[in-house]
């Protein structure tokens, strides 16, 4: 009955029962001419406005072992979406929205952490900035310190540590 009720009522009065569409975070069109920093810290802003999924199932194709171009077009989905995303979900997002800047290395950087007792797996983007040398991360997670990293570490071994 209530979904009957929802599918009577227009796009304006779910939004105003807050049940719009989620709000899909903007892109700054001048991106690639930020410095590195800011770009860095735009791109970790535009992932987290992203909510995070907390449900064990997956809204979009997250199978790692596809062409660069398949992750690509999830980045796509994802941002067309806006559902909420884990954090192999804000890897692709920070790919994707890394691609083409010819000054940064990129690797995804996976981990575990336990909590409780229970092993919890994780994945990020390293980025190195080639002129500088210096490393940051992005990313998202439950977790804040999991997540986002300023560039400015002198190593990948200190990014992580």
């Amino acid at each position: 009955k209530l979904s009957e009720i929802i599918q009577r009522c227009s796009a304006e009065e779910l939004t105003r029962l807050g049940l719009g569409p989620p709000p899909r975070p903007r892109v700054p069109r001048n991106l690639d001419k930020m410095p590195v920093q800011q770009r860095i810290k735009t791109i970790q802003g535009i992932i987290s406005a992203f909510q995070y999924n907390h449900t064990p199932s997956n809204y979009f194709n997250v199978n790692k072992d596809r062409p660069f171009c398949r992750i690509m077009d999830t980045a796509r989905d994802i941002q067309r979406d806006a559902l909420p995303i884990k954090c192999i979900e804000g890897a692709i997002l920070g790919l994707f929205f890394t691609c083409g800047h010819e000054d940064l290395d990129r690797m995804a950087l996976r981990f575990k952490t336990t909590a409780g007792g229970n092993i919890y797996r994780h994945i990020v983007l390293a980025i190195r900035h080639r002129p500088s040398a210096n490393w940051g991360a992005v990313g998202l997670s439950r977790r804040d310190e999991l997540m986002y990293k300023e560039m400015g570490y002198d190593s990948l071994a200190a990014l992580v540590t």
